[in-house]
């Protein structure tokens, strides 16, 4: 038997890691990522064409130190969205949903769920935070739709609702009929920032639900053959 693999993220000369690494469970995501044998086209095409402007520059030829600074110092207010100061959006009456897929391999989810952190951080703690952001960690779901969890959901209802009516998002909900089995009912709470998983995973077969705490859970390997979802 071989053991699990660990894809860790990157790390610079000194040890320090520069970006977390992928999320175990969602390994079936990964194969674009680390198929190989040339990395996935984002990568080379934003290095190459925008931080260097040369369409020949060659991958092999990154250095964690030196060129990832080059990239920060030129597409870094452009392309990065890490700044936990939301102060003004927040004054302004402003609401945001946040959601990753847990088997996301494209953008680590655990980038996300420790920006949501940050804003924490910055914001002064859980509840203000929640007041205006809320953070949603769906197990399964791949880059924006796909993997082997529900993927389909209606997350502008909810953002209207907070906005013109206060009514604030608590959960994500589907319900699935998988092939040949009954119906799987599907609750998925905010993640308590500091969890590196998801809370308030509900699944059960004829939505007698009970709790399942894991950062990965997986359907049946059977395509489904419905998919609903809706948040409250």
């Amino acid at each position: 038997m071989q053991p699990p693999i660990r894809i860790s993220g990157g790390s610079n000369s000194a040890g320090a890691p520069v970006y977390p690494g992928l999320m175990p469970g969602g390994e079936t995501q990964w194969q674009p990522l680390v198929g190989g044998p040339v990395p996935f086209p984002i990568g080379p095409a934003i290095y190459g064409q925008m931080v260097f402007e040369d369409p020949d520059w060659d991958w092999r030829t990154f250095n964690y130190d030196a060129d990832l600074a080059a990239a920060q110092a030129k597409l870094g207010d452009v392309m990065d969205a890490m700044d936990p100061d939301l102060g003004a959006f927040k004054i302004r009456g402003g609401k945001l949903i946040l959601y990753h897929g847990w088997s996301d391999f494209g953008i680590s989810p655990e980038a996300t769920r420790r920006y949501y952190e940050s804003l924490v951080e910055a914001v002064g703690g859980r509840a203000a935070t929640e007041d205006f952001a809320r953070l949603f960690l769906l197990p399964g779901m791949g880059h924006c739709r796909g993997g082997s969890g529900p993927d389909t959901f209606d997350g502008l209802t909810p953002l209207v609702d907070w906005v013109e009516r206060g009514v604030a998002p608590r959960a994500s909900h589907r319900r699935w009929v998988p092939a040949g089995r009954g119906p799987l009912a599907e609750r998925r709470a905010p993640v308590p920032v500091g969890h590196g998983r998801a809370a308030g995973w509900l699944r059960s077969p004829g939505l007698e639900s009970k709790l399942v705490s894991d950062p990965a859970p997986t359907r049946p390997s059977r395509a489904a053959k419905r998919c609903e979802g809706k948040w409250s």
